[in-house]
């Protein structure tokens, strides 16, 4: 099983998908590998079988929507094995790539992060929306434990009428996920509304970075989402909030929210020093230079549990980031 990816330009595994095979009453069914092999049973059918894929996992489910399942009905019944590549601009791509962004949260290599699956005794709920909504996604809601989304990504959103890129896709519902793990993590949405907007928006902001980057560049676009590929007239990478955003001092609006503060907790650039040689065309009319940053060191899943310790504002935070810095970091 593949799916067409418009950032890498051609077809990948879709890894941990699950395979159905129909045959008169009787339903087997097993998930893909890294691959996006699979395997059932040795053998072939004398009198055909039909095949599906639905994009649900043991941790997570996709949804068509709000409440239907997001599948996928080969028309054919077939005596032998069944392949599919879900092509470019199809909805089974969409359905793939928002699997692809909940099957990294929940299952693959997140920095030593928790998994929203880690906190949920009922499997995460992704909505995939086949409309336009004002937004990418929202998430962090009320968790109903499997009767409503828990995170909603929609196909298109308010000034994107076409198809978004696959990594957008991807990225927002990162973004989403890292909501849904913060609003566990500080003990419930009560708790969770009353976290400073750029405390949480800043967090799913550094962490759609974090795990997108390591996605595309470990597929090969080694260049992706660096420093020296933020904006361009034609190809942005990513198109989402996965970027460092140097905001002006004086910036208003809601995209103050979306800072790259966690970004400069981690890493080891510090944009006031380096802004003179950074090319960013149509940027600096809004963004200009950025703030100094001379801090580096701490970890992402140290960032996480700093988080989750009561950092409802900007004071709380630097009391409890200053309370486990990093050796190298004064206050």
């Amino acid at each position: 099983v593949k799916t067409f990816d418009s950032r890498l330009g051609y077809a990948i595994p879709l890894e941990g998908v699950r395979v159905e095979c129909h045959r008169f009453l009787t339903t087997f069914f097993t998930f893909t590998n890294s691959n996006g092999d699979y395997s059932m049973f040795p053998g072939s059918f004398t009198f055909g079988a039909q095949y599906s894929v639905i994009f649900e996992t043991n941790r997570f489910d996709v949804r068509s929507g709000g409440l239907g399942q997001a599948y996928y009905d080969a028309s054919e019944r077939l005596s032998g094995p069944w392949h599919i590549t879900f092509g470019q601009g199809s909805l089974e791509a969409f359905y793939s790539d928002v699997f692809r962004g909940a099957y990294r949260y929940n299952y693959g290599n997140i920095f030593g992060l928790v998994s929203p699956s880690g906190f949920s005794l009922a499997k995460v709920k992704y909505g995939a929306y086949n409309s336009q909504g004002s937004v990418e996604g929202d998430g962090g809601g009320i968790h109903t434990y499997g009767l409503f989304t828990d995170i909603r990504i929609w196909r298109y959103y308010s000034g994107l009428a076409s198809n978004p890129k696959s990594d957008q896709t991807f990225a927002s519902t990162i973004h989403e996920s890292a909501h849904e793990v913060h609003r566990f993590c500080m003990g419930g949405s009560i708790q969770f509304d009353d976290v400073s907007d750029k405390i949480v928006e800043s967090w799913a902001s550094a962490v759609e970075l974090w795990i997108t980057r390591d996605e595309y560049q470990s597929r090969g676009l080694s260049d992706y989402a660096s420093l020296y590929v933020l904006f361009t007239t034609s190809n942005f990478q990513p198109i989402s909030l996965g970027h460092q955003l140097w905001l002006k001092a004086n910036a208003t609006g809601d995209n103050i929210n979306y800072s790259n503060l966690f970004i400069d907790l981690e890493d080891t650039f510090n944009q006031a020093g380096g802004m003179n040689y950074i090319s960013l065309p149509n940027y600096f009319s809004y963004y200009g230079i950025g703030h100094n940053d001379p801090i580096s060191g701490y970890s992402i899943a140290q960032l996480q549990i700093i988080l989750c310790n009561s950092s409802y504002g900007l004071s709380s935070l630097a009391t409890n980031l200053k309370n486990n810095k990093p050796s190298n970091v004064t206050n």
